[in-house]
């Protein structure tokens, strides 16, 4: 099943590479920058800036992360707290 559903993807992706390109090479010049002229110019802005999306996110993660006694020890902090006032 799962290979089934990687097969299709990897379709639709190549489908849409071959759509992208179609686009770039038989529609009007109508270019902003330079840099738009370049075949599949959007499909490999697209797939590197989810790439870096994801390593960011990962890095946030690994950044954020707490230890999975964090709350316990912060209770018993906030409780030792309690005692004492």
């Amino acid at each position: 099943m799962k290979t089934t559903l990687f097969r299709i993807f990897y379709v639709c992706l190549v489908i849409c590479a071959i759509a992208e390109l179609s686009v770039e090479m038989h529609g009007g010049e109508h270019h902003a920058f330079w840099f738009q002229k370049i075949p599949l110019f959007h499909a490999i802005l697209g797939f590197v800036s989810s790439v870096v999306l994801v390593l960011v996110a990962k890095g946030l993660g690994h950044w954020l992360k707490r230890d999975e006694d964090h709350w316990e020890r912060e209770y018993a902090k906030v409780m030792r707290w309690k005692e004492e006032v």
